[in-house]
């Protein structure tokens, strides 16, 4: 309760400003909620359900301002305009020859998709040195801008859409600058929550075409970004969905900034950049990311909350305080006295079991030296992957247990640092 009590307040708050329901909506429900209720002002009518209008087969159209300068790219985008886009039975938008299409630009491989465009680099370690820098660049609000600068919406609700959505894009703006947190959180949630109802064949923003022409657009415009920089001995490293990680020659610095304005003005995008000291990357997705004023973590090696389950925190921080301040890894676990930190958790189908003990669907452990069993399924008696001498913790104590096997824990750190492309 703790955990969601900030987005429960502001659902309060939304309800009241709209007129409408929302505290048991999601960021998407929200969006659609307030969206539609928006657009019933501007029209007098609520937005119906897209039906039967909606295309089940299209082709994605590029805006103006796509271009490329190699032949590669160049016939890269020919194909993407040939591509047939066939919406599936359960209104997902679809297309294979997307889905398997890659990329090489520079010394980095792309790979593009419905969802998005990412790298395919595998245990990766980029770090700042006396003749380059890390930078991440990201767009900010990226696919709320390409609906705006692109001028997309749904075709069944109409242009009014726009109206309202620029609307809210600009109340959002006015609300940041003037401090309003209430206000902005409540507008982000609307802006960015709406795209994800583009692709649910349940909800009257639905519209598959609109996603296609958001998610394609956004890649292209990357990789057109891509091109620039590597054409000047730039290199790009790393790519995800909306934005990329240059690692820059020092002397390149201007000439990077430089390409990256020519590139804002032509699409109309904006970027925001961080500087790192180091990238350590098991993939495109999964990462630990040192700047100057702190960690940033995804995937793997992100904290764990209500969207994702805890494995064994104390490896990561023992990795993160090796990475940072060369710590061994041995003395970051064994100064470690949060039990949490050294548990397991995972949701067990049918229910787990231990020495023929149940104990329910979601099972928590700590690796004992003490322990020669692990956690099986109580349907088949199958293993519980990653339970090899683990010990259940389902009671949570106060103090750590005198078996734990930091032994264990540090080889794990070990295999960590190894994945994330470390020497």
């Amino acid at each position: 309760y703790r955990a969601i009590a900030p987005q429960i307040t502001l659902r309060r708050t939304m309800s009241e400003q709209y007129g409408v329901d929302l505290l048991s909506k999601s960021d998407a429900q929200i969006a659609e909620a307030v969206i539609c209720s928006e657009v019933a002002k501007v029209t007098g009518d609520y937005p119906s359900k897209p039906g039967a209008s909606v295309p089940r087969r299209f082709k994605y159209v590029p805006p103006a301002f796509v271009a490329f300068s190699t032949p590669p790219l160049q016939e890269m985008l020919a194909a993407v305009r040939e591509m047939a886009f066939a919406v599936a039975e359960n209104g997902s938008p679809k297309c294979a020859a997307l889905d398997d299409y890659k990329i090489a630009i520079g010394t980095t491989t792309y790979r593009m998709g419905v969802g998005g465009l990412h790298s395919c680099e595998k245990s990766v370690a980029h770090v700042a040195d006396e003749d380059h820098i890390i930078v991440d660049r990201d767009v900010a609000s990226y696919y709320p801008a390409i609906i705006l600068n692109c001028e997309l919406y749904p075709k069944h609700i109409g242009s009014e859409f726009l109206t309202v959505y620029r609307s809210i894009v600009q109340r959002r703006l006015e609300a940041k600058r003037a401090k309003n947190t209430v206000v902005a959180e409540s507008l982000k949630i609307t802006i960015n929550g709406s795209f994800g109802k583009f692709g649910s064949i349940y909800s009257r923003l639905y519209s598959p075409d609109l996603l296609i022409q958001t998610t394609v657009t956004g890649q292209l415009s990357l990789l057109m970004l891509i091109e620039s920089l590597e054409s000047h001995d730039i290199s790009v490293v790393s790519a995800n969905t909306d934005g990329i990680v240059i690692r820059c020659p020092r002397s390149k610095v201007a000439e990077m900034n430089d390409l990256i304005k020519l590139w804002e003005f032509f699409t109309g995008f904006e970027t925001e950049e961080t500087r790192y000291r180091a990238l350590y990357a098991k993939d495109v997705n999964n990462y630990i990311a040192v700047k100057d004023d702190g960690i940033k973590t995804k995937g793997l090696y992100a904290e764990g909350s209500l969207k994702k389950h805890p494995f064994t925190e104390v490896c990561t921080d023992a990795v993160i305080a090796y990475l940072t301040a060369r710590t061994p890894l041995e003395k970051t676990i064994a100064d470690c006295t949060d039990v949490s930190k050294f548990v397991s958790i995972r949701g067990v189908k049918g229910g787990g079991q231990y020495a023929g003990e149940p104990l329910g669907k979601v099972v928590r452990w700590y690796y004992s030296t003490t322990s020669s069993a692990c956690i099986t399924y109580a349907t088949n008696g199958n293993k519980v992957p990653k339970t090899d001498g683990a010990r259940p913790l389902m009671t949570l104590p106060s103090k750590l247990p005198e078996d734990v096997d930091f032994a264990w824990y540090a080889n794990e750190a070990r295999a960590i640092l190894k994945a994330l492309g470390t020497k």
